[in-house]
């Protein structure tokens, strides 16, 4: 008597996840196909992914499907057992699996995590078929592993009576990660389909969940995660006081990128990026964060040590933004991968004693807590509290700042000095097609072009260029088209309110554009021509002057004057 393993569904209920697995897809572009695991079509433990929730199926039995094909109109017993003793599993990807601080955990489950699959009783029918039954799970270590990511390999063996010895006829491996509860915002659940790009990436969870590994409260998870972004500073990232992941939505295809050691990507971060990626990495494993920006417009911190940088400093922020957990209270807890505050009781002086806020209670300005360890004045802004949105099909907004923010950010770049500033030309509308062709001599594109979606009347795209000499320099070089020239004023200023450091100033020699800005070290330089804003920085762990890029083409977008 000949078996077939023809199919195997883990999320066999996707209205509920209390039996099975939780719906998830594989990233921005890829859904997952049901069943995950199909004969001649699934080779590898990645193909076949399946995610549970610990909260969820607490106290239930887990249940798969499973499709057969055999001998017409026989009865057969059926189970999966494991295929051979399996540690954890390492991605063997990962040019920063050095920094997981949660290896060790997991790997004391020397089983499957999703144990054993019940023998019982199946029918095949007059074509020799038995389509998608259930099965019930057994010795399952989901409640007991905390969070993980691990291969279950099952070898499927099949007898026809109870007193015959069980026949091998099939090996399959998947990829299992367990949470701590279905993921947050801002990933979904709902509605299960192809196009919803906000249902969870098993990409991302093959992070979060390796950074977490071990965790059994939402708390405890969120603090490895926060140590992760933050490690990320040793090695590969540099801190640049805007942001390339999280404007106008978190672009969590780029920052896996990053993580997967790919050169043509950002790799600077801001504070939003980091708030953005703890918050969603960490409701990935069921944590519970959202990202909010800190006032006042205008405040010098005590000592802190910025992400990638090895010395402490007491830069003059417009705003801070971090991950928030409760209500905005003195109470609420932050997580902020971004800084170092000083832990000791002078904060504002040396000597510099790290600590990484990981729960820490936001406070009083005399609490011994985040506020008294950041800055004494610092308060949370509610009307900033968000969830970003992942990827570029999620319309988006970047400059998100409150009424107090922008009045500061209009006097402090003297904005009724260029607001109504007319055009020294005007530009042919709907050109964003054209402009995607800039050519730049001394760089190539480094990437295809990138195409957000942006609320209101914004449109455009992010290009990422490369130096043709071999070195670790990037450019990031975005261009924006408002309804009319009025509105491209506006949102420049927006642009510049979304810089955390107080480093930009008015260019007049030289002019580029309308009206425009710059760093002095020229690592960033933004400015509008008619209804265009351009900002071109220097997107690598190198510096590189961006003014020349900012020329060139401020120089391709006259090629649309109107005479």
């Amino acid at each position: 008597m000949d078996v077939i393993l023809k199919a195997i569904q883990f999320n066999h209920n996707c209205t509920a996840a209390t039996h099975d697995a939780f719906n998830i897809r594989f990233n921005e572009t890829q859904a997952v196909e049901l069943p995950e695991w199909r004969r001649g079509i699934t080779f590898t433990p990645q193909q076949s992914p399946a995610a549970y929730a610990i909260n969820e199926t607490r106290g239930n039995t887990l249940t798969l499907k499973a499709s057969f094909a055999g001998t017409a109109e026989s009865e057969i017993f059926v189970r999966a057992v494991q295929a051979r003793p399996d540690s954890r599993q390492a991605r063997g990807c990962n040019p920063f699996g050095w920094l997981s601080s949660g290896a060790q955990s997991f790997g004391v489950h020397r089983a499957n995590v999703l144990g054993e699959v019940k023998e019982r009783r199946i029918t095949l029918d007059a074509k020799g078929k038995a389509e998608l039954e259930e099965f019930e799970l057994d010795n399952v270590l989901v409640w007991t592993a905390g969070i993980s990511v691990s291969n279950t390999e099952w070898r499927w063996q099949f007898r026809a009576t109870r007193r015959d010895r069980w026949t091998d006829f099939a090996i399959t491996k998947h990829r299992i990660y367990t949470v701590l509860e279905i993921p947050n915002c801002p990933w979904q659940q709902f509605p299960f389909s192809e196009r919803n790009t906000q249902l969870p990436w098993a990409e991302a969870l093959e992070y979060a969940c390796d950074w977490a590994v071990g965790a059994q409260e939402a708390d405890q998870a969120a603090a490895l995660i926060t140590s992760n972004i933050y490690d990320l500073g040793l090695s590969h990232v540099g801190y640049f006081d805007s942001s390339f992941y999280s404007c106008p939505n978190f672009n969590c295809t780029g920052f896996l990128k990053l993580l997967n050691g790919e050169l043509l990507t950002p790799h600077v971060m801001n504070c939003s990026d980091c708030a953005t990626v703890v918050s969603s990495f960490a409701n990935l494993v069921g944590c519970n964060l959202m990202q909010i920006k800190l006032g006042p417009a205008k405040f010098t911190t005590n000592l802190i040590r910025l992400i990638g940088d090895l010395h402490e400093t007491t830069p003059e922020f417009s705003f801070h933004e971090v991950a928030w957990k409760g209500e905005v209270t003195d109470d609420g807890r932050i997580f902020d991968g971004c800084l170092q505050v000083d832990g000791d009781p002078q904060p504002g002086e040396l000597p510099f004693e790290p600590l990484l806020p990981r729960n820490l209670r936001f406070g009083s300005a005399i609490d011994h807590e985040y506020r008294f360890r950041l800055a004494a004045q610092v308060f949370p802004r509610p009307d900033t509290l968000i969830c970003r949105p992942i990827g570029f099909s999620e319309l988006g907004l970047c400059g998100q700042a409150d009424d107090e923010l922008k009045e500061f950010l209009k006097q402090h770049y003297q904005f009724e000095s260029w607001r109504k500033l007319p055009p020294n030309k005007r530009l042919l509308s709907g050109s964003l097609s054209y402009l995607q062709l800039l050519f730049l001599s001394e760089w190539t594109l480094g990437s295809w072009v990138d195409l957000p979606s942006f609320q209101a009347s914004v449109l455009g795209f992010q290009t990422l260029w490369v130096p043709l000499v071999v070195s670790d320099a990037l450019v990031r070089l975005d261009f924006f088209e408002l309804p009319d020239w009025q509105e491209a004023r506006n949102f420049l200023l927006l642009e510049l309110g979304e810089f955390e450091l107080l480093k930009l100033r008015r260019l007049t020699k030289p002019l580029i554009g309308d009206v425009s800005f710059a760093n002095d070290d020229y690592t960033a330089l933004l400015f509008a021509q008619e209804k265009f804003v351009v900002t071109a920085r220097s997107a690598g762990r190198t510096p590189v002057d961006v003014l020349k890029v900012a020329t060139t083409a401020e120089n391709h977008l006259l090629q649309l004057a109107i005479e």
